[in-house]
């Protein structure tokens, strides 16, 4: 019987023995396994996520980098009918665009900013007779260089203009130098009379037409220039550069000098080369006419030099 009770009393201390060094080697295990989730996180804060979220336009990738650095500005976005303003931290737009020279020390979202496209943003509108006059007479709220009276303004008429009433001393035809657009968005200039006398170059918009310049979608009726000198026409005196006429129609029009060089569009291009003048849907009709001394036409007049014209639909 007293072995017996030794025994069990060997048993159990055996049993408490194992236990403990059970308990001592879990403690081990769970004070490593926090160690390590302690270390990954400390790795994982000091990284930052950018994400831009475009608005409705094409993906932006998102960038991850070290806390403290800076974003890389990403290209723009674009999204249709629409211009890109900028990245900016409010969902709204609102405040200062986002500046990329800013240290990032937490996860960010920057939004697009978007405004509605429009053509003609940037362009000048004429309305009204007085302002046609200002522009044909080298106003300087129309020039860009006042001292060449050159006008690289894009123009654009937002309604149909009368020149029916305009005193004939006001009319004696443009001193324009022109390179940019002259838009007519389809509106009529109409009952222009013009008597240029003996100066040269003359045209009822323009004096020269110059390098970019561009005149669309305008009409003209029952407009009239005569006079004695060279170079003569409805839209320009002289067209050197590279320039585009397209949409432009003529309704009961006349040019006339005693001179030379003649045309509806221009009378003449003189003095360049290796320009190219591209001229699509002209329209002249209801006895349209174009007289000059020598070297006219209907359309276009004399053109020297090494000069392309590209014609399409007249």
């Amino acid at each position: 019987m007293k072995k017996k009770r030794i025994l069990l009393g060997i048993a159990l201390a055996s049993a408490s023995i194992f236990a403990l060094a059970s308990c001592g080697s879990s403690n081990n295990n769970n004070d490593q396994e926090p160690q390590d989730q302690e270390t990954g996180g400390d790795e994982q804060s000091n990284k930052v996520t950018i994400t831009f979220n475009t608005n409705g336009g094409n993906t932006i990738a998102s960038q991850t980098i070290d806390k403290g650095d800076r974003a890389t500005a990403p290209a723009n976005p674009t999204k249709d009918g629409f211009v890109f303003l900028g990245w900016y931290a409010s969902q709204d737009g609102s405040g200062d665009a986002f500046n990329f020279d800013t240290a990032i020390n937490a996860n960010i979202t920057l939004y697009a900013k978007w405004k509605v496209y429009d053509p003609f943003e940037d362009y000048v509108a004429i309305s009204t007779a007085e302002e046609l006059v200002k522009f044909i007479n080298g106003d300087a709220s129309y020039l860009t260089d006042t001292e060449k009276g050159i006008s690289a303004k894009n123009i654009m008429l937002t309604a149909d203009i009368d020149l029916a009433d305009v005193d004939a001393t006001d009319l004696v035809g443009s001193s324009i130098y022109f390179k940019g657009t002259f838009d007519g968005r389809g509106h009529i200039i109409k009952n222009a009379t013009v008597n240029s006398g003996t100066a040269p170059k003359t045209g009822i918009l323009f004096e020269q037409l110059l390098d970019d310049a561009v005149v669309k979608d305008v009409k003209f009726l029952g407009c009239n220039i005569s006079g004695t000198g060279e170079s003569i026409a409805i839209v320009a005196g002289e067209c050197n550069g590279n320039v585009t006429f397209d949409g432009v129609e003529f309704n009961a029009c006349s040019v006339s000098t005693t001179a030379n060089y003649a045309a509806l569009l221009f009378g003449r291009v003189e003095g360049v080369s290796n320009k190219t003048i591209n001229i699509k849907n002209i329209t002249a009709k209801n006895n349209c006419s174009s007289t000059c001394g020598a070297y006219g036409g209907l359309v276009v007049g004399d053109i020297i030099d090494t000069t392309t014209v590209n014609f399409e639909n007249l």
